[in-house]
């Protein structure tokens, strides 16, 4: 069943007493999202897959500069979602009244009731003085409170590709134990980096090297490291010594991406 109704979604999952995985996509779906489908259906009798086509303007709302931008339905990820998932739930437009069942007077006021559960102060400065970053994760949290209030799930996934998600999981095992995060490495190429779905194949080609490197602690030396690669830049660097881990946003053209990996000594 492919639904853009969130009614649908609240009446599948309290209709069935099975346990309930939550696969997320934006976009079109890629091997990560295989890798994440298939940790979910190990861990689940029933499937509920969510196609969030309007995250952008969640973002905006919630306080991201990012344009937005309308993206149509792909529909071999639709396609694929109906081959895998026991309900599709589609979140189109602008419009989150249509879809999500959201005004962007409840966003701002899930946003307050988010904040609260997990203030900015727990947050490193990397992500707190990003506002791309921070809307992010603040965007992913508000539309987790609107599920876990209406919705009855048990597994979810999230990337270390995003350095946010830690902290997303960190709230979720304070205020939702019950639910699994299962929090998981991103889907590499052979030198250990990840990459949003839409690098062009050309750039791709020029990278023969590691982005990140475990002894960097400063977004110069990341600068330095990838000058050689054409139109490849680093827009944010963080190192984050509670977790041992070194993140960097990452941009070719209107593409952007966040990845981390483990800090050297």
């Amino acid at each position: 069943m492919i639904t853009d109704n969130f009614r649908d979604v609240i009446d599948f999952s309290n209709k069935t007493e099975k346990k309930i995985g939550l696969w997320n996509v934006h976009t079109e779906i890629h091997d990560g999202h295989r890798f994440c489908y298939d940790l979910i259906k190990q861990r689940s009798e029933v499937v509920i897959g969510m196609y969030w086509l309007n995250w952008q303007w969640a973002r905006e709302i919630i306080g991201a500069a990012t344009p937005v931008l309308e993206i149509p339905i792909n529909h071999k990820t639709v396609d694929e979602f109906s081959e895998k998932c026991d309900l599709v739930f589609v979140m189109q437009g602008r419009d989150f009244g249509k879809s999500f069942g959201m005004c962007e007077k409840e966003a701002r006021n899930l946003l307050q009731r988010g904040l609260k559960e997990y203030p900015d102060n727990l947050l490193p400065d990397s992500i707190r003085n990003d506002k791309e970053v921070w809307a992010s994760l603040r965007t992913s949290q508000v539309l987790r409170v609107k599920l876990n209030e209406f919705v009855r799930w048990h597994v979810i996934t999230g990337s270390l590709k995003d350095s946010w998600r830690i902290y997303i999981h960190r709230w979720h095992t304070i205020y939702y134990p019950e639910k699994e995060y299962l929090l998981i490495d991103p889907v590499q190429d052979q030198y250990g980096n990840s990459f949003c779905s839409s690098m062009p194949k050309e750039i791709f080609e020029q990278i023969k090297k590691p982005l990140l490197l475990p002894h960097f602690r400063t977004i110069e030396e990341v600068k330095e490291h990838i000058s050689d690669i054409n139109e490849l830049k680093i827009t944010s660097f963080s190192y984050d010594p509670e977790v041992k881990y070194i993140y960097g946003r990452f941009s070719v053209g209107t593409n952007y991406w966040n990845f981390g990996i483990k800090a050297g000594e």
